[in-house]
């Protein structure tokens, strides 16, 4: 027990330590001064909608994961699900642990009753929803892309990873009812077969799917006027559909888990993508690190409401215990 707790212990240390890596090469390569600068002139109230619109994306996020439940089986209450998933945007986002929100949504909705295979179920189908929103997002915006990469790279990348994944996904997904009939015989494949089923019924009927995937296809939208936003206030010359071609090359990078967060592994991908529109890498560098910081802020926010949601005994219990 005490080994695992020191592997976890590492770990939270090593990414601690890349993202600060990334962050620090990025200041050294980047016009100090002109950070500062464009730091003190930023608008407030910008950074107070940035805020909001991050915010927003977390409660969208907390509708979808819902959605998804009520739509494949029995789930936790509308007012369960989203405390659920403030408490996991703002483990996800504030503390430097190596439990992140979806084994915070797992851990939590399995003590409000529901099934453990169920809860973890739930939790991958809204992961996947993510990812195809993505991919979708990719797919429509390669005409934006492949104006900006090498030619010869746009086209390998969507051979490579956005018509083979994207396919994959659906393909599985929709008929996941039929795989999971043929796999019957396997019974040490039972929790796969439930998932498959599940998925199918998420999937196989169009306007469900339509539904989460679009809830997920707002979101990142918000995630792009929010830096667009912030952009156009820094004196950055960007066109708001760029930016929305870009997020999801940006998103798919913080999936590597090498980083806190996503700290250092979004300002790179941002900073680097931006340089190819010729755009200011040092201001680019604070319109990522404010974008980043809305996030934080946002999750402040949903954990404060997330303890407030809870009853008295709970945080009380949890105080003493020293959860926070």
């Amino acid at each position: 027990m005490n080994v695992y707790l020191g592997r976890k212990r590492q770990i939270v240390l090593l990414k601690i330590l890349i993202s600060t890596a990334f962050l620090f090469v990025l200041f050294i390569l980047t016009d100090t001064e002109k950070m500062i600068s464009a730091m003190i002139d930023i608008n407030l109230l910008v950074v107070l909608f940035s805020c909001g619109l991050c915010f927003l994306q977390m409660i969208l996020a907390g509708i979808r994961w819902y959605a998804i439940g009520t739509r494949t089986g029995s789930f936790i209450s509308f007012f369960t699900t989203m405390r659920i998933n403030f408490a996991a945007m703002f483990s996800n986002q504030v503390l430097p642990s190596s439990i992140g929100g979806d084994v915070v949504k797992t851990a939590l909705a399995t003590k409000e009753g529901l099934a453990l295979g169920r809860a973890i179920r739930t939790v991958l189908l809204d992961r996947m929803t993510g990812l195809i929103s993505l991919i979708v997002l990719i797919a429509a915006t390669y005409g934006v892309i492949e104006s900006y990469f090498p030619k010869e790279w746009a086209l390998k990348g969507s051979q490579l990873i956005v018509v083979p994944i994207l396919g994959a996904l659906l393909i599985t997904l929709y008929n996941g009812a039929k795989i999971s009939k043929f796999l019957q015989k396997f019974e040490y494949l039972k929790w796969i077969r439930t998932f498959l089923y599940e998925a199918s019924v998420l999937f196989g009927v169009g306007w469900t799917a339509l539904y989460t995937i679009s809830i997920s296809i707002i979101i990142h939208s918000i995630g792009a006027l929010c830096v667009w936003i912030l952009a156009l206030n820094l004196g950055l010359n960007i066109n708001y559909i760029v930016v929305l071609a870009f997020l999801p090359l940006i998103s798919l990078a913080q999936l590597v888990p090498i980083s806190i967060a996503g700290w250092g592994v979004r300002e790179g991908t941002l900073v680097s993508l931006f340089a190819l529109m010729g755009l200011d890498s040092s201001i680019s560098l604070v319109v990522s690190v404010i974008w980043g910081g809305s996030i934080v802020i946002a999750a402040i926010f949903s954990g404060l409401i997330w303890f407030c949601m809870r009853s008295a005994d709970e945080n009380l219990r949890d105080i003493k215990a020293h959860e926070f």
